[in-house]
C-alpha cells in the first residue's frame, strides 16, 4: 500500500470563498478524494468500475498491472474485452451484468 501525505484540509486557493466547515458537500469531498487515493494506491488487486452498459468507467494500477490495460485503452471500452471470443458467443458479459444489476454485485 502507498501511504500518502495528510491533505491540507485547511488550504484555500487565494481568491476563492471562505469554506464552511459546517457544509456537509465538504466532508462528502473530502472523503471522496480518500477513498479515490485509496484505491489508486491499491496493486495488488484490479479495481474498476463499469458503468449499467458494462462500459468501464474507472481503472487502479492493480487491473493495470493484472489485466494489462492502461487506463487510457480500456476506460470508455466494453468489459467483454476481458473474455474469450466463445465466452462472448455463449452472452456470458450479458449473464454477468444482469446479475450485477439483479443482486447489486457479481
Amino acid at each position: 500500500m502507498t501511504l500518502q501525505r495528510p491533505f491540507n484540509y485547511n488550504f484555500r486557493v487565494p481568491g476563492s470563498p471562505e469554506k464552511s466547515d459546517d457544509d456537509p458537500r465538504n466532508a462528502f469531498l473530502e472523503n471522496d478524494e480518500r477513498f479515490r487515493l485509496l484505491v489508486d494506491s491499491v496493486k495488488d488487486y484490479a479495481i474498476f468500475m463499469l458503468d449499467p452498459r458494462g462500459v468501464v468507467a474507472t481503472w487502479n494500477i492493480g487491473a493495470q498491472r493484472i489485466k494489462g490495460y492502461r487506463a487510457d485503452e480500456i476506460v470508455g471500452q466494453h468489459f467483454s474485452r476481458f473474455y474469450t471470443a466463445d465466452r462472448i458467443a455463449e452472452k456470458f458479459p450479458d449473464y454477468e451484468l444482469r446479475e450485477a444489476s439483479r443482486v447489486g454485485r457479481f
